[in-house]
């Protein structure tokens, strides 16, 4: 399954308990070409501050992209 796409919401953020949750029904949840990583445009507005306020724009700020992705990848 994919989640919806909307202003400030975030499947694994919202609800920690969410992703496990949906394991253990045997959901497999997934993202979009837009939100890589499991990470969604909600997570990127709500901590943008600790990649320097840029754009999430893989072609202007590459950088703070890749930063926003590597956390997920700690997870």
């Amino acid at each position: 399954m994919w989640p919806a796409m909307w202003w400030y919401k975030s499947f694994n953020e919202d609800d920690p308990l969410n992703p496990k949750l949906a394991d253990e029904y045997g959901i497999v949840m997934g993202t979009s070409h837009h939100e890589p990583m499991m990470r969604s445009q909600g997570e990127w507005y709500r901590h943008k501050q600790d990649y320097g306020n840029s754009e999430w724009n893989y072609t202007t700020t590459p950088k703070a992209c890749a930063s926003f992705e590597r956390w997920r990848c700690s997870q």
